[in-house]
């Protein structure tokens, strides 16, 4: 039996070259507010060489922060250990690398972060709330 062109593709994949994401998260009692930290093992696959990596913010999304200001704010980023200063743009977070990445080269980001839980209304909020509940039932 032949395996289909999705099925070969995969197969064929090196998954060792995608991002890994390794997160430690804490949610406050009340399900309104979290904190994190978040490392991301990087391999620049593009071709060409890297200054920076953009990272995107979705809980400061607009339909999410309205005039409210951000959700989520980065309180630390590093790159390979060493502090970088990262720059945050509504939903885009800069973090520049301290020397170029090279195509096929690999780097790590640690970034710690705080946010709120976004305004959402009442029909979502219990959605999320409860499916959230669930979530934390089964750990």
């Amino acid at each position: 039996m032949r395996a289909s062109v999705r099925e070969e593709a995969i197969r064929r994949h090196d998954f060792r070259q995608e991002p890994r994401y390794a997160i430690r998260l804490k949610v406050d009692g009340d399900l309104t507010a979290y904190s994190a930290e978040q490392t991301v093992t990087l391999t620049n696959t593009t071709g060409t060489s890297l200054r920076e990596v953009v990272f995107l913010l979705y809980p400061n999304a607009t339909f999410l922060t309205g005039r409210g200001g951000p959700n989520l704010t980065v309180t630390s980023a590093a790159v390979n250990g060493a502090p970088v200063t990262a720059t945050a743009s509504g939903a885009q977070l800069v973090v520049p690398l301290p020397a170029a990445l090279a195509p096929e080269r690999q780097t790590t980001i640690q970034l710690k972060f705080q946010s709120r839980v976004p305004s959402m209304p009442v029909v979502h909020m219990d959605s999320a709330i409860s499916l959230l509940r669930d979530l934390l039932r089964s750990l």
